[in-house]
């Protein structure tokens, strides 16, 4: 009510029935939730579909609201994710959301709040502790499902899963695995036709998907992290309106279909610690990529460089691997590092064993790579050149909190590391041609224009 000044409102507010109404929520909630905007009121009934005390990512988060369509259309140029943010924002400020105990980024819903939601969601949401001992009780009308643990060998065929015929989410949130029946991938995607949002988050006996996946094209978020995926079906391809795909901690795939190019709304393709070989051919169609964990530089043209040249809305961080196989500066270039705005993190990476042709032919390519002012926190690795281009050091780059320079063993001279005022955190290691530190360490040209590193003075 801190926004409403007419003191009529707030006279009503206290003759209002709402006080004397028997109910196990708190009166005081009820008129919270009462004056949420409406489209506060569906992206904080969602929230239901969490258990008590489940701990929860804001980016998460908000990516599931992205996927049901909860959010307002985004305006002023701004992103959806934006929005997300926004909305995000307006429920802790009412203390919808808080800050988890554990002192992570997480977040909490207190439990009183949790019972909130829970009461305001109805038959539409259905959360359970252990799914297989409750399958009775979801009924027809059930669209957003989730679940902690599934351990009744009772219901091993899954029949209920036809139940509810417009299910949009399947949300598992698992601390075991009971993942035991090798039909149970085919029986629910079966009985998912209209679902947006589908996760098989740590099921470690899921090897490979049906390709019937490609015919649920309402999806807009899949979550394949730390599963046992090993394949990945090329009618994986067909899901046009994907929004999010998490392939995280998925240590036996290596490869992915070659079409994903077709994924032209993905926005976040999460898929850190899961070591692919190569990425698909034509990544620069996907132009709406919000998030790219990393790129892995092919030697075919459809695989290089060039491909990233059109991915002018990354944000976060991303990491460009097996540099070795760019031949020439004009290759760099055509990344167009600088038009990445929104990067906050830069990782530069070659293979540890590469060969190379000259070092005045490597820095020329590193300085073709060079980043948005804006960058945050650079980290170069297994660098060929005898020495670094001129941008790396730069006091221009003011924002640069933490750089690391790793196994960059021809290198002979550090760049003007003490120019950077905001640095904080630096690591030199494995630079085995290195003797001694000189003054270029300090300066930036033929003389020192600000006192060397000083954010630590």
């Amino acid at each position: 009510m801190r926004s409403t000044h007419d003191i009529r409102d707030w006279n009503n507010l206290l003759h209002s029935n709402i006080w004397e109404t028997q109910s196990k929520i708190i009166p005081t909630l009820r008129i919270s939730y009462q004056h949420l905007p409406p489209y506060l009121k569906r992206c904080f009934v969602y929230c239901s579909l969490f258990p008590k005390d489940h701990e929860f990512y804001r980016e998460e988060l908000i990516l599931l609201w992205m996927a049901e369509d909860l959010l307002q259309p985004p305006k002023n140029g701004k992103t959806l994710e934006e929005v997300g943010y926004d909305h995000f924002n307006d429920s802790v400020s009412r203390s919808f959301f808080q800050r988890s105990w554990s002192g992570s980024r997480c977040f909490v819903m207190h439990d009183l709040v949790h019972d909130l939601a829970t009461f305001t969601s109805g038959e539409f949401y259905f959360q359970s502790e252990d799914l297989g001992r409750e399958t009775e009780i979801i009924g027809a009308k059930t669209r957003h499902l989730s679940f902690a643990e599934f351990t009744d060998p009772a219901v091993e065929n899954f029949e209920f899963f036809g139940r509810p015929k417009f299910l949009r989410t399947f949300f598992p949130i698992i601390y075991n695995d009971y993942f035991y029946n090798e039909n149970m991938a085919r029986i629910i995607l079966l009985n998912l036709k209209y679902s947006r949002v589908l996760s098989f988050n740590c099921f470690t006996l899921l090897h490979t998907l049906p390709d019937s996946i490609g015919e649920l094209i309402h999806m807009r978020y899949l979550d394949l992290s730390s599963s046992g995926i090993e394949t990945l079906p090329d009618s994986l391809c067909n899901l046009y309106n994907l929004q999010t795909l998490k392939l995280c901690y998925c240590e036996r795939l290596t490869k992915l279909p070659n079409d994903m190019q077709n994924l032209v709304n993905l926005r976040h393709f999460d898929f850190k610690e899961t070591y692919l070989e190569e990425l698909p051919r034509e990544m620069s169609r996907l132009n709406h990529l919000q998030h790219l964990s990393y790129f892995v530089v092919g030697k075919h043209e459809d695989k290089g460089t060039k491909e990233l040249g059109t991915l002018s809305n990354l944000h976060g961080s991303l990491s460009i691997r097996k540099l070795e196989n760019v031949t020439n500066s004009f290759e760099a270039s055509e990344a167009k590092m600088m038009d990445k705005k929104y990067l906050e993190q830069l990782s530069l990476e070659w293979s540890p064993v590469a060969d190379f042709s000259d070092s005045q032919s490597e820095m020329n390519i590193l300085s073709k790579l060079q980043p948005y002012k804006n960058l945050e926190r650079l980290y170069l690795s297994n660098y060929r050149g005898t020495k670094f281009p001129k941008w790396v050091g730069d006091p221009s780059y003011h924002n640069i909190t933490q750089l690391s320079l790793s196994r960059c063993e021809n290198c002979f001279v550090l760049p003007p590391l003490g120019q950077l005022r905001s640095l904080k955190n630096m690591t030199i290691c494995g630079m085995n041609m290195l003797r001694t530190i000189e003054s270029e360490f300090y300066k930036n040209g033929d003389s020192i224009s600000e006192t060397p590193f000083p954010w630590s003075v």
